[in-house]
């Protein structure tokens, strides 16, 4: 199965995005990441649920960097 990189690049392409434009989505999710933890952090979620929605960010940015 490709990496979550690799489907994302895919549906880039799909969308006739070009190489430029797809490496642009990808500096802005890794650049807006910082704001992405602060929303967590600033919601009414549970603990436990602001923990597993810091788990998936961190797994995903993993997957792109």
């Amino acid at each position: 199965m490709p990496s979550l990189s690799d489907q994302a690049r895919h549906l880039g392409k799909v969308l006739e995005l070009n190489e430029k434009q797809i490496d642009g989505v990808f500096k802005r999710v890794i650049g807006n990441r910082n704001i992405a933890f602060n929303w967590i952090e600033k919601s009414f979620l549970s603990d436990e649920y602001k923990e597993k929605n810091r788990a998936i960010l961190k797994q995903r940015d993993v997957i792109i960097s």
